[in-house]
């Protein structure tokens, strides 16, 4: 398994690692998110992952430095264009 999907899957177990319960149905909704948002948006891929994957808001900030570790800025992404503009 290589690219986004096991990225995915990497993701969703360190997720898991950290105390956070991630069901398989949670997973499930998180890869339909990806595949209709694709990597080009990387602020609105975190929030649709957040919204797929999370139970409760305090786990909001573990979530978020593991997804800054799992999807670094995205190639395309506006993040990526300011910095080289």
């Amino acid at each position: 398994m290589t690219g986004l999907p096991h990225r995915l899957v990497e993701f969703v177990g360190a997720l898991r690692e950290h105390g956070i319960a991630v069901g398989p149905g949670e997973t499930v909704d998180a890869a339909a998110a990806v595949a209709v948002l694709g990597l080009a948006d990387r602020e609105q891929l975190r929030s649709a992952l957040a919204a797929t994957l999370l139970r409760r808001s305090g786990q909001r900030s573990t979530f978020d430095a593991l997804f800054d570790l799992f999807f670094p800025f995205a190639v395309g992404s506006s993040e990526t264009r300011e910095e080289s503009g």
